[in-house]
């Protein structure tokens, strides 16, 4: 019934009319209302009044049925809502955590760049004065290598 009229559901629900050996109490209705009605004048006009009763009662079944699975369905869906909600809060708290420890690193590494530039600087100024003594040591003994090479001069 439900695939052919464009109705999807869910469950043990069945209304299918023609199955007397099935444990509904309407089924059982409307099979016997079938049977004593057959014999009668006015058979359709009865067998439409024990149809419309048992399909008014087949539809109140089938909306609670509906209802209760839907409250279900929109329970469950509001839990996976929370759920996902809590995930998220803990990937934000990670990530500010994350984000917290980039900038100590970033800003490790800023002083790290400027003692580095400040030692390159000191080593080369170093360098700079090595060589410029190194070169007037030099000069100086030239100087007096030359002297003990020619004492008069």
């Amino acid at each position: 019934f439900g695939s052919r009229h464009g109705l999807k559901v869910r469950g043990s629900f069945h209304l299918s009319l023609k199955q007397p050996r099935c444990c509904h109490p309407c089924h059982g209705a409307v099979h016997a209302a079938v049977m004593q009605v057959g014999r009668s004048s006015d058979t359709r006009r009865e067998m439409s009044h024990v149809f419309r009763e048992v399909a008014t009662r087949l539809t109140g079944e089938l909306v609670t049925q509906l209802t209760q699975e839907h409250t279900r369905e929109a329970a469950a869906v509001y839990q996976e809502i929370l759920n996902l909600r809590q995930e998220l809060e803990r990937a934000a708290e990670l990530m500010q955590g994350y984000l917290a420890r980039e900038k100590q690193m970033h800003d490790m590494m800023e002083q790290l760049t400027s003692t580095y530039s400040q030692a390159t600087a000191q080593l080369h100024a170093a360098h700079s004065q090595f060589s410029e003594h190194a070169g007037r040591v030099t000069d100086h003994h030239s100087v007096q290598r030359q002297q003990l090479v020619d004492p008069m001069v």
